[in-house]
């Protein structure tokens, strides 16, 4: 009920909770302290920002639970333009060091690449081999990156004619640019 302009009588209403009379534009009721509109409340105001977040996680393009690319869709998006091997002495061990240039032809960054390096003989007879999974790597889209490798050979030097290096699988970062 609201009063009439010039009108004697005051504006009043009844409080929704507790049935009282109370002036029309109270918030809030003198008696039971009840909030007249929800929205003016400030336990339901705070409920108004939870789905912010979930805005955040569910509508944006980098968020988390958006489904990441798969790196097996793009192997062949990636591949190794360069490699080379030598040996190297230091305090009388012999150390096996393969030279490695990647290139990332996928529209996606990959993270942590896990490499395998496959060493063969003059006849082509796999000798050696080892894997790596780089944490501090980063494949970015459309560059070349160069990675070093070093182990300890398990054949002698000479055994040592060629190299294969694969890349044998990379995540795809949670949050990506």
């Amino acid at each position: 009920m609201q009063e009439l302009e010039g009108s004697p009588f005051p504006r009043i209403k009844t409080c929704k909770s507790c049935r009282e009379t109370i002036h029309f534009d109270a918030v809030k009721c003198p008696k039971c302290q009840a909030f007249q509109v929800w929205w003016k409340n400030p336990q339901y105001i705070s409920l108004l920002f939870i789905p912010l977040p979930l805005l955040f996680f569910f509508f944006i393009p980098n968020s988390p639970f958006r489904e990441k690319p798969k790196f097996e869709n793009f192997r062949s998006k990636i591949s190794v333009t360069d490699s080379q091997f030598f040996f190297s002495r230091d305090n009388g061990n012999v150390e096996i060091t393969s030279l490695v240039k990647i290139k990332n032809d996928s529209p996606h960054k990959w993270e942590h690449p896990t490499i395998e390096v496959q060493y063969f003989n003059a006849d082509g007879k796999l000798i050696d081999t080892q894997s790596d999974k780089d944490f501090s790597s980063v494949l970015v889209p459309g560059t070349e990156q160069a990675f070093r490798f070093r182990t300890k050979p398990a054949k002698p030097e000479t055994e040592y004619a060629s190299q294969k290096i694969f890349i044998r699988s990379a995540e795809a970062p949670i949050f990506s640019d």
